[in-house]
């Protein structure tokens, strides 16, 4: 894995000054996008510190500039903020992980990427891998699992990659589609497999070790191959729904017990319609309201509808047309509380429907109590993403939702689902995984290029301002 990050080195910062006899200052290398002759543009910039939300603005000419702050050391969790723009125009932004100035970070970095859109992280890789699997590890960064079992940690703080334990396993690695790779709560991640039997290992970031993990229950789970899952926010267990000829949902606890060792069991009268193998699980979330739900899209059989249903304490709903429709994905169109009192709206679309790509979606609205088929209304939108996107994938922020397949990007308003293509660089055909760090930033790694080749560049998806906690 190589990267050579362009750096951008006329100072910004003293205004920002926390003035104290003990203060001192800290350089934040700021990392620009490949391609990024069009920030040359700049011609203003704005540094936010946080938590405080002091502010200062700047003259420049292009992205000829470093950053440096004088603070005092205390013990507050702090991040700054850079915005790149001409006039009134926002060219790019971005924020640094959030670090605590008593213990500072050498080489702290921030990554500055255009609002709303993708760009390219700079550096190509050295052996590209369509397969790798990546997920964040709660105050380092990012882990990537190679199908080798290569194993690298991009550590948030430098926004720089290293080499860690390889993961070895007695008998050969699993196929990278066999489970998942997963954050926990303690800042690891846990390879997980289902299709054979229940399995895992965990990488600890801070040991830089890989071990295997007993899992209490994994016997009478059974294989289920192709089984959806979904990870709770606190990153303390994860659902397995299905797959296989299964149709119950099991519950892994992502954190073990006295006995060092996780626990997995079916959920009690919980059971689908379907064993919707290869489906895609997402989380239906309504803030302060009952909880969460989940719809999990998809089927290759020809007598299951495309979507279902489990509504937080309610039976399984099966929703849809019916019909093959498989790698549909969804996402929500409503945010916050805006939907509280009123039907709460998911779009899914995009995937293989009747073994043809497809332009196709479907409209969901969920009303605030239980779901059921008489109060779910499903609405058919025919060639709404206007081009067939057979595996998309979906990005968000507050002012539009994103689809990226096949080399291409575009945004849908979330009001009136108004569709843009926009001109974004999208390496990624199809595959690949996006991984959301707690800069607000997404990286897309690994899949394959329109051409087949894999992809050999990250790429970073910045939401618009304002929408990145």
């Amino acid at each position: 894995m190589n990267a050579t990050p362009r750096a951008a080195a006329v100072l910004l910062a003293s205004a920002l000054a926390l003035s104290c006899d003990s203060s001192y200052p800290l350089e934040i290398r700021v990392v620009l996008p490949e391609n990024s002759d069009d920030l040359d543009r700049a011609d203003n910039a704005a540094l936010v510190l946080l938590p405080e939300g002091v502010a200062a603005s700047y003259e420049i000419d292009g992205t000829d500039f470093s950053v440096e702050l004088e603070v005092e050391p205390d013990e507050l969790n702090r991040a700054v903020e850079l915005y790149l723009a001409r006039g009134s125009e926002l060219l790019a932004w971005g924020r640094s992980a959030v670090f605590v100035t008593q213990a500072p970070t050498e080489d702290l970095a921030m990554f500055i990427g255009r609002p709303g859109a993708l760009s390219t992280y700079p550096g190509a890789l050295d052996a590209p891998d369509p397969d790798v699997l990546a997920a964040a590890a709660s105050g380092r960064g990012m882990v990537l699992l190679g199908s080798a079992g290569e194993t690298y940690l991009f550590n948030i703080f430098t926004l720089t990659a290293a080499a860690a334990q390889t993961l070895e396993l007695e008998g050969g690695l699993p196929a990278p589609d066999d489970g998942a790779l997963v954050s926990d709560s303690v800042g690891g991640v846990v390879r997980v497999t289902w299709d054979a039997a229940l399995t895992s290992h965990r990488f600890d970031p801070g040991s830089d070790s890989w071990s295997s993990v007993a899992i209490t229950g994994a016997s009478d789970i059974g294989p289920r191959e192709g089984a959806a899952h979904l990870v709770d926010a606190d990153r303390e267990w994860m659902l397995i729904f299905g797959g296989g000829t299964s149709r119950d949902v099991v519950r892994l606890d992502l954190l073990t017990g006295d006995d060092d060792a996780y626990t997995a069991a079916a959920l009690p009268d919980v059971e689908l319609t379907d064993p919707r193998a290869f489906a895609r699980a997402r989380w239906v979330t309504r803030e302060g309201g009952p909880g969460e739900g989940v719809v999990l899209a998809g089927t290759s059989a020809s007598d299951v509808t495309a979507l279902e249903l489990l509504p937080s304490g309610g039976s399984a709903v099966a929703i849809g047309p019916l019909g093959p429709w498989e790698a549909l994905d969804c996402v929500s169109l409503d945010i916050s509380g805006a939907a509280l009192t009123g039907a709460l709206r998911l779009l899914c679309a995009g995937g293989v429907r009747a073994d043809q790509p497809t332009a196709d979606a479907l409209l969901l609205k969920l009303p605030p109590e239980t779901w059921s088929a008489a109060n779910v209304e499903l609405e058919e939108l025919p060639g709404l993403l206007q081009d067939p996107m057979a595996e998309p994938r979906w990005f968000a922020d507050d002012s539009a939702v994103y689809a990226q397949h096949d080399g291409r990007w575009l945004s849908l308003a979330r009001d009136t689902l108004e569709v843009v293509v926009s001109t974004t660089p999208a390496l990624r055909a199809r595959g690949g995984h996006s991984v959301k760090l707690s800069t607000g930033a997404t990286f897309l790694l690994g899949g394959v290029t329109t051409d087949g080749l894999a992809v050999d560049r990250w790429q970073v998806f910045t939401p618009s301002v304002g929408t990145a906690s």
